[in-house]
C-alpha cells in the first residue's frame, strides 16, 4: 500500500525547540534522548500501518488552527479511531484521550512538548480522521449510535431494540422497538454529527420555459411544500440560474444579510418537518432534544425549536460525481446546549 511521505509537512518544524517527557516527568530533547520526534513519529505511524492494514488507506499531516496538532486523515469509523488510540494510550505513546462523541476518543496528546521563548508547554496532539465526506460520518453515526443504545440496553437488563433505519431513505435514522422482534416502535431519532449540517434538504428545478423554480423532490412532505411555497417569490426573484458543472451557493434567505420574514420559525418548520417522519428527538453530536410536548416532558430535555437560532435557508449547486443538482436546505448557526441522549440522567426516563 502507497503512502505519502506525511512527515514533509512537519520537517521545517521539528528544526525548533521541541522536548519529549521522560518517564520521569521531566523534559528531554534532542539530542538528550538519543531519539528525534521524527523517529518516534514514524513509529507511530509504522506500528498504526502493521496493526490496521485493513483500514489504514492514507494520511496527511497538517497544523489546524495554530494548535500543535498532528492530523492523520482518510482513517475510517470513530470505533475504529477509538481502538487505535486506546491502543497506542495502553502502549504508553499517548495519553489523556478526548471524546469526540458516543464516547469514543479520535484524538490524544503526546509526549512531545513544544517549549516557546516564554517558557510556556504545549503538547502535541495526534487526531485521527474519518476521510470520506458528511455522508460517511452521517452513516457512521448512526451505527455508533444503534451500538451503544444497544450496549445499554443490555447493560441494565431492559428488552429495547435500536435499529439503524436512515441513510438515503425517509426513514427516522434511528428507530428504538420495544423488543429485538421488533413488535412496536417506541421511539425515534434523527442524528446529525453537527449542527452546521442539512435540515429538511430537498432538490430544485430551474424551468427554462417559464423562468421559474419547482420544487423536485420531498414533494410528499406538506411542511417542506408549505415552505418552498413561501420561499419560492424570493427564489424567482433572486437565485442565479443553476447551470453547467459550476457548484456552489446560490442564495441565503433569511440570514442577516438578506433578512426574510417566516410565517413561523424555522425552528419550528424543522420539528414539523421531522415529526412528520415520526421523529420524536433531534440528536446533534450527542446532545438530545425532544421534537415534541410528549417527548420533552418525557424525557425532561429542551425542545429544539426553542434552542435552535440565526436560522436560513441555504440554496447552492452541489456536485455529485458526474451530475449537479440544485438544493434548498434549513441552517441554523447556533443552539443551546442540552444533555447527552445516553447519559443516565436522560436515558433512564427515556427509556424506563
Amino acid at each position: 500500500m502507497h503512502m505519502k511521505p506525511i512527515m514533509e509537512g512537519w520537517r521545517g518544524y521539528l528544526k525548533e525547540d521541541l522536548f519529549y517527557l521522560k518517564d520521569s516527568g521531566e523534559l528531554g530533547g534532542p539530542p538528550d534522548t538519543g531519539l528525534s520526534v521524527e523517529q518516534i513519529s514514524n513509529d507511530i505511524i509504522k506500528y498504526i500501518k502493521r496493526q490496521y492494514p485493513q483500514n489504514y488507506h492514507d494520511a496527511e499531516l497538517q497544523f489546524k488552527g495554530g494548535a500543535r496538532v498532528l492530523k492523520f486523515t482518510n482513517f475510517g469509523s470513530l470505533d475504529l479511531r477509538d481502538q487505535v488510540i486506546i491502543d497506542l494510550v495502553n502502549k504508553g505513546w499517548l495519553s489523556e484521550p478526548e471524546v469526540k462523541r458516543s464516547l469514543k476518543a479520535h484524538r490524544a496528546r503526546t509526549r512531545f512538548v513544544d517549549v516557546s521563548k516564554s517558557g510556556k508547554k504545549t503538547f502535541i496532539v495526534i487526531q485521527l480522521d474519518a476521510g470520506g465526506g458528511a455522508a460517511t460520518a452521517g452513516g457512521d453515526y448512526e451505527d455508533e449510535m444503534a451500538a451503544l443504545l444497544n450496549e445499554k440496553f443490555k447493560k441494565q437488563g431492559k428488552l429495547y431494540f435500536a435499529e439503524k433505519q436512515g441513510g438515503s431513505t425517509n426513514n427516522p435514522d434511528i428507530v428504538i422497538w420495544t423488543d429485538e422482534n421488533k413488535t412496536n416502535k417506541f421511539v425515534s431519532f434523527e442524528a446529525k454529527t453537527t449542527l452546521g449540517a442539512d435540515f429538511g434538504q430537498f432538490q430544485l428545478l430551474h424551468d427554462p420555459n417559464t423562468g421559474t423554480f419547482v420544487q423536485k423532490t420531498q414533494t410528499s412532505s406538506p411542511e417542506l411544500v408549505a415552505l418552498f411555497k413561501v420561499l419560492v417569490p424570493e427564489i424567482n426573484k433572486s437565485c442565479p440560474v443553476p447551470s453547467g458543472d459550476q457548484s456552489g451557493e446560490l442564495l441565503k434567505i433569511g440570514s442577516r444579510q438578506n433578512p426574510f420574514n417566516f410565517p413561523k420559525s424555522l425552528g419550528e418548520v424543522t420539528e414539523d418537518y421531522y415529526k412528520e417522519k415520526q421523529v420524536d428527538y433531534i440528536i446533534i453530536n450527542d446532545a438530545a432534544y425532544a421534537t415534541t410536548p410528549a417527548a420533552q416532558t418525557k424525557s425532561g430535555l429542551p425542545r429544539f425549536s426553542q434552542e435552535v437560532k440565526d436560522g436560513y435557508i441555504r440554496i447552492r449547486r452541489k456536485c455529485h460525481g458526474k451530475s449537479y443538482s440544485t438544493t434548498a436546505a434549513i441552517k441554523f448557526g447556533s443552539i443551546g446546549s442540552s444533555t447527552n441522549y445516553y447519559e443516565d440522567v436522560i436515558f433512564n426516563r427515556t427509556f424506563p
